[in-house]
């Protein structure tokens, strides 16, 4: 069954791993320009209040394995609403430059030795 309601926000744009449905690293970020076709022209990273126990559910309740992306519309009440899901790693840059390395962390959690930061 799917199950949709128009809702009224700022958009989101989460970035999440998982190992076996435990949450291991997340960035969210929110756009704060409107670009051509409603994507993101500009973005800013963001602590989003009541953001950080969705990934962690998502990741455990689907027992995930690897990456996901999600985009959620926060209400006025900042609760988020998922209007999108996306089984992939979407612009991990942004991620990085804000202190998270999306990338890293799914080697680092299967052991892989040998990269470096460069």
């Amino acid at each position: 069954m799917l199950a949709q309601a128009q809702c009224d926000g700022h958009l989101a744009m989460v970035q999440v791993v998982a190992d076996r449905g435990r949450l291991v690293a997340f960035h969210a970020n929110l756009r704060t320009r409107e670009g051509t076709g409603g994507g993101a022209a500009f973005k800013e990273s963001v602590q989003i209040r009541g953001i950080n126990e969705l990934p962690a559910k998502l990741a455990s309740d689907l027992a995930w394995q690897g990456a996901f992306s999600l985009d959620v519309v926060l209400s006025a009440d900042e609760q988020p609403m998922v209007i999108d899901f996306n089984p992939r790693l979407v612009e991990p840059v942004n991620a990085y430059f804000s202190g998270v390395d999306l990338v890293s962390a799914p080697l680092a959690e299967a052991n892989i030795t040998g990269l470096s930061k460069n």
